[in-house]
């Protein structure tokens, strides 16, 4: 019975310290697309995530991309393809490719405590989580290659108190790095709009 007790307290301390990066920015639901600064289609290609858990995941973000795109109002339509879509000279395809990568350490000279002798109870336990997301992206009219890039953002923080459990403060920087590389994009994309128009 002890051992089962153990074990269990173990499996509930391992979960409990994980950090979900699967944070995807909120939802924008004001994408009215009435006033288009191009009045092309775009078509969303080829969109994936590089992580061990990307089932789940891509669908999420794909949905979540698709209406920051309409949100910041470039295109005309945006849209996903299938088997009836006939794509023009004039229609936009994009490509989109995002990296998530995180990692955490521990200052374990303030944090062996918490391990051992005082399992649980010891407050300090020092936690410092770095996180980076890269999102690529390639544009292409027709089947014309105009626009390439890579977007990076990062963040960091640090646990201090508790850190083996309190994941909610990192998650949220996580959610706010990924809004932040989404947008810088964005505005990437749209600057190389511009400058492919004139």
């Amino acid at each position: 019975m002890r051992n089962y007790f153990v074990s269990l307290l173990i499996l509930v301390f391992l979960i409990s310290c994980q950090v979900d990066i699967r944070q995807i920015p909120p939802s924008k639901q004001d994408s009215t697309l009435s006033i288009a600064k191009y009045p092309n289609q775009v078509y969303i290609g080829k969109f994936d995530i590089i992580t061990h858990d990307r089932l789940g995941f891509v669908n999420s973000w794909r949905t979540v991309f698709i209406e920051y795109l309409r949100s910041a109002r470039m295109f005309q339509k945006v849209s996903m393809p299938d088997v009836n879509s006939k794509m023009t000279s004039e229609d936009y395809a994009i490509d989109v490719t995002i990296t998530p990568l995180y990692s955490n350490t521990y200052n374990y000279w303030w944090t062996w405590p918490a391990i051992y002798p005082l399992t649980f109870y010891w407050p300090v336990q020092i936690r410092d989580h770095n996180y980076k997301v890269h999102l690529e992206y390639s544009l292409y009219k027709g089947s014309k290659l105009i626009a390439s890039n890579t977007v990076t953002e990062e963040a960091e923080t640090t646990i201090e108190i508790y850190g083996f459990f309190r994941t909610a403060n990192v998650e949220k920087m996580i959610e706010t790095t990924n809004l932040m590389v989404m947008e810088k994009a964005l505005r990437h994309l749209e600057g190389n709009l511009q400058t492919n128009q004139n």
